[in-house]
Parts: structure tokens; sequence; C-alpha cells
């Protein structure tokens, strides 16, 4: 072979391997290509991915945004007395009246929810929009003043003193519990299209081109694709009196034999046959001294500290806070004579009417003196012999102090219920109050607030209460000082009331258990007969059958016994309340609210638990919260 022979041989040797190598690199540019695509567009649907499912959080601000609305409204209400959801819908588009007293708002088209829109810059959405819609369930109809969720308070609260601040009158709405549904959107940028996770898709739930919860076309030229979420919340209303001590700023204890639990008054008075551990002290301020007081219940501050709190059977806790409304000076009482002040024995008639109590305008109470009597009655008796059931209603505005001394008193005759404005400041010595009907519920004393200081400060007030006696009552003063300080050593039985046994009371009671117990004697009639056919057919729906009547007869005899007990409560209501004073000492009974308390030494405060219930409203809490996503995906508003 010659050596051209070779070269010509070498050049298509080399002119298939190059063949080859470029077959080669277009190969691994496919493939390399491929890869960058694969790459690229899954790239591209986690960076839209992101972006969606930004939105969807953003959603959630919406829901938020809509129940702040929803409960600042509450707050509206509850603060500055002024009505709630007064430009909100009352009905849907067509007319029809929502159910359950509900609200809409913004009000328009259903079908078109979104018309409070925020827009935004930045990435991704850039519209977010909220609707809200607020309802009480059960109450079609408008209820009475102690009403939540159609349920009454318990029947020893008479709605009257849920009217304790003459400038904030009772509002018929002001016990409901409140159902808060809040639907917010975000709009969804990029492409018109899903996850590739199909799992993320279910979740999310994007409208790109109908809202999957009406069924009805997104409109491109004004929401764009969104999402949207539901969330349900229920806000229940708080009274002023739920717990034993409330202060604006401080709580001081004595450092000796300090007590303070509880009681249930709808089960009889007070006896270590009936306490409890709720007796609760709480301050917006930053300090409880409890100086080793003995407390049944939790102390609250306000990111503050419980000093010698060791004592403190509940939880000791720094997140609370509870707004008080002052008691302003009242209006609308020009048209009653004023008196002087009271210094002799007088005589005051309370009203059967509660919408119209009897109103007394005084300058000032004063029985310093001692051996005075001050008469509050029924409308059909003289001192101290209104019948026992016979509520009467009574509403004295002083205009100064309050002031009693040894063997003076203020008596409450029974049924009479007395609530007390006092612009001045209030110093029970001696007798001070004596409540015939041994109820906390009985008798309210709120401290007006004064006029505020050049500065902007107010004038001090003081509340005391130490008496040779117990005292009964409700104490609402956020801008008085309350000092709690009773007599030890000399302690008296209480008032001219004998035994506080309520003898319709124990009537009714008497037929309620008489109602169990036949109840209860039906009820194992059927669980035996029941349980007879079982036994011979052991048929798993006869099983069920069995069980129940037997929880049904097992109600009926829970219902016994808790009669039973009130019954004997009842009944052994001559010794109710004597615990304290068979140890030489006299008991405060009820709950107090102040700019500042202080509690001496050896004295015992007892809460009525039942004053949970009391009073105005004067805050909601979220005590419920639900997210919406399947079954109840369909939002008629």
């Amino acid at each position: 072979m010659t050596a051209t022979d070779k070269i010509r041989r070498g050049a298509r040797h080399f002119r298939r391997q190059r063949g080859s190598t470029l077959v080669l690199v277009l190969v691994v540019i496919c493939i390399l290509s491929t890869v960058a695509a694969g790459i690229l567009f899954s790239a591209n649907a986690r960076y839209h991915s992101t972006y969606q499912s930004a939105s969807w959080q953003e959603a959630l601000i919406g829901c938020e945004a809509g129940v702040d609305i929803a409960m600042n409204e509450l707050r509206r209400h509850v603060i500055n007395n002024t009505p709630a959801f007064q430009n909100w819908a009352t009905a849907t588009s067509g007319g029809v009246t929502y159910a359950n007293q509900g609200r809409a708002f913004p009000s328009g088209d259903p079908q078109m929810p979104f018309l409070m829109q925020s827009v935004h810059g930045g990435e991704g959405a850039s519209m977010l929009g909220t609707r809200v819609f607020v309802d009480v369930p059960g109450c079609d109809a408008p209820p009475t003043p102690n009403t939540s969720f159609a349920q009454t308070a318990p029947p020893s609260i008479d709605p009257f003193i849920n009217e304790q601040r003459d400038n904030q009158p009772a509002d018929p709405t002001a016990r409901w519990w409140y159902r808060i549904r809040s639907l917010g959107y975000a709009g969804v940028s990029g492409p018109l299209r899903a996850n590739l996770d199909a799992r993320d898709n279910r979740l999310r739930k994007f409208s790109f081109f109908n809202d999957w919860r009406t069924n009805q076309p997104v409109n491109p030229n004004t929401t764009g694709p969104y999402v949207s979420r539901l969330i349900e919340v229920v806000a229940k209303p708080l009274t002023d009196f739920r717990n034993a001590l409330m202060a604006e700023k401080s709580i001081d204890l004595g450092n000796q034999d300090v007590l303070i639990d509880s009681y249930d008054s709808s089960k009889g008075l007070y006896s270590s046959l009936n306490t409890g551990n709720m007796g609760n002290l709480a301050t917006n301020g930053s300090l409880i001294n409890a100086n080793g007081a003995t407390v049944m219940g939790d102390a609250m501050t306000n990111d503050g500290t419980v000093d010698q709190g060791e004592n403190v059977s509940g939880q000791q806790r720094a997140d609370f806070y509870q707004e008080l409304p002052p008691v302003k000076d009242l209006t609308g009482w020009a048209t009653v004579p004023l008196g002087a002040t009271v210094t002799t024995p007088t005589t005051f008639t309370a009203s059967s009417d509660r919408s119209n109590p009897t109103r007394v305008r005084l300058n000032g109470i004063d029985l310093s003196a001692g051996g005075i009597t001050v008469s509050v009655v029924g409308p059909m008796a003289g001192v101290g012999g209104a019948p026992r059931n016979t509520p009467s209603y009574i509403k004295f505005y002083v205009q100064g102090d309050i002031v009693t001394g040894g063997a003076s008193t203020i008596e409450l005759a029974p049924g009479v219920m007395a609530i007390f404005y006092v612009t001045g400041n209030v110093n029970l010595q001696g007798h001070g109050f004596t409540n015939d009907d041994f109820l906390a519920s009985r008798l309210l004393i709120n401290g007006i607030q004064p006029p505020a200081n050049a500065d902007g400060t107010y004038p001090s007030r003081s509340i005391t209460i130490a008496t040779d006696q117990d005292f009964e009552g409700i104490v609402y003063a956020p801008n008085h000082d309350v000092r709690l300080a009773l007599n030890v050593g000399t302690a008296t039985a209480q008032g001219t009331g004998t035994a506080p046994t309520d003898t319709t009371q124990i009537t009714t009671l008497q037929a309620q258990l008489a109602a169990y117990q036949s109840q209860y004697a039906s009820d194992m009639a059927a669980y035996n007969k029941e349980l007879a056919k079982y036994q011979k057919t052991g048929a798993p729906g006869q099983q069920k059958k069995v069980a129940s009547d037997l929880a049904a007869a097992q109600a009926d005899q829970a219902n016994i016994t808790a009669t039973l007990n009130q019954l004997n409560l009842l009944v052994s209501g001559n010794t109710s309340q004597q615990d304290d004073r068979l140890r030489g000492y006299n008991g405060v009974y009820g709950t107090f609210v102040g700019r500042t308390i202080n509690v001496a030494s050896k004295t015992h405060i007892h809460y009525d638990e039942v004053l949970r219930e009391a009073g105005p409203v004067n805050h909601y809490q979220i005590v419920n919260w639900f997210e919406d996503q399947a079954s109840r995906a369909t939002v008629n508003w």
C-alpha cells in the first residue's frame, strides 16, 4: 500500500469518526435540552406554586380582617354605647331576610362577595378582600336581655342589675353569643392552571374560571383568578363581675388569715357544703400582693407578678386585661326632686315595676350618729315586712357621700333590689347595709367617675366596707379605691330577716324532685324491659336501646341527687353563712371592682358564682375557631 492509499484510508476513517461524534454530540444536546426543559418546567411550576401558596396564606389575613371588623363592631357597642352593625345588610340582594338576626358586610350581590378590597404592590397577589357575616344561632326573634344562644342566665339574677350603668341602658342584644363567619380572598398571579400536586389542589381550591363556592364565573376584569378561605369563630359575652376582686391598678391582701373563695347562691347560701374555687383575683396593673393569703381561684395580672402567691390554688397568669368602662354622671334625673342629706330614720318604697323603678335623688346619706335605720321596703308592706317573693326595684342617685356608723344601717327588705350611684365616698362602719335576702345580687353600689382635674387626672374617691356584720353586695367603682376591712371579734347576726329560707323555691324543688323520681321510675322500667328483650335476642340494635335507657335513668338519678342537695341547703338555711361568724369573723359576699383594692387582715371574701352572668357585657372573647373547606362550602350571603 502506497503512502497515498494510507492517507486516503485515514481520511475515510476520520470522516466516519467525525460523523459518529456529531451524532453523539447531537444526542447529548437533545438529552441535556430535555433535562433542562424538565427542570425549567418543574422550576416554573414550583415558582407559580409558591405564589399560589402565598396567596392562599394571604387569604387568611382577609378572613382575620373580617373577624376584626366584626369584633370592633361589638366593641363599639360595649365601650361607646353606639349601636353595632348599623351599615350592615340584613337581607340578601333578593330581599330575603337573613336568619338568626344575621348581618352581612359589605352589602351587595352575594355572587360577588369580594367587595371590600385592599390593593397592594409587590410580587404575587395584589388584591386582598373580605366579606363577613354575623348571626346569633337559634335566635330568629329578638331575645330577652339575659339570653345567650337562647340560654337564660341563672334564675337568681334579675336583669335589673344588668343595667348597672345608667348611661348605658340595657340592650336586648347585649347578651348574645355571636357567630362570626369571615370569607377572605387573595388574587392568584401567574398562568390559569392548577398546581401539579393534586393534593395541593384539593387543599387550596383555587378559582381560575368558576368560583368553587358559588359556581359563578370569575370576572377577569375585576377580581381575576383568586383563592378564598372561610373561618368561623364564636364570640362569648363577658360581663363586669366575673372575678371576686378586679382592680384597674393593684390588689393588696392583708398578711393574716385572709380567705377568698366562692359559692353558688342558686344552690343556697354560703356554708361549708356550698363552697367553690372561683375566687379569682385580677388586675389590669402589674401587681397582686397576695401576702400568703388563701386564694381559692386564679391570680391574674397584666404583664406583672403575683407576690407571695404560694397559697393561690389556681393559675398565676400575666396575660390578663379587662375593659372597665367608667360610671359616668347620670343624665335624665333632672325631673327627680333633689332631697337633702338623710340623717334621720327614713323609709323608701321600691316599685314592683322593673322597667320603671322608684328613683330617689339625695345630697347624701349620713348615719354616722349611730342607731339610725334607713329602710328600703317593697310596695305592699312596712319595714322588714315585704313578702319574700315580691321583687321590687329602686335606684338611688347620691350626689355626695354615704356614711354609716355604730348600730345605724341601711336595710333592704326581702325582695328589694337596690342600685346606688354615688358621686362621693362610701364609708360603711357599724352595721352598714343589712340585706335581708342575704344575696349579693340584691345590692349594687356604683362609684361615679368624678370630673377630671385640669391635668387630666381624677380626684381621689374611696369605698370602705368596715362593718361589724356580713356584707352582701356588688361594688363597681373603677375610679374608687376599695378597702375591705370587716371588724372581727364583735360578730353579730345580720338584720331582721330570720331564716333565709325561700319557701316558694322549696315547693318548686319538691315538685321537681317528684317529677325526676317519676321519670326515673319510668326510665328504669323501660330499661328493664329492653334488657329482658336483649337477653333473649342478643340483637346489636337492642343493645343500643338498652344503653340509651340506662343513660336516661342515670341522668334522672343525677338530677334527683342535685335537687336533694339544693333542698338540704335551703332547709338548713338558718345555719348558712354562719361558718365565719362561728369562728369570730364576718364575711363579705359578692364581687368588687375598684381602681385599687386593699383587703385587711382576717377578712373573708366569698364570691357568688352566679354573678358571672351579671352586669352589662364589657367584652367579647373568641372561644371557638373553625376553618371551612367542604362541610360549609356554600355561603349564601
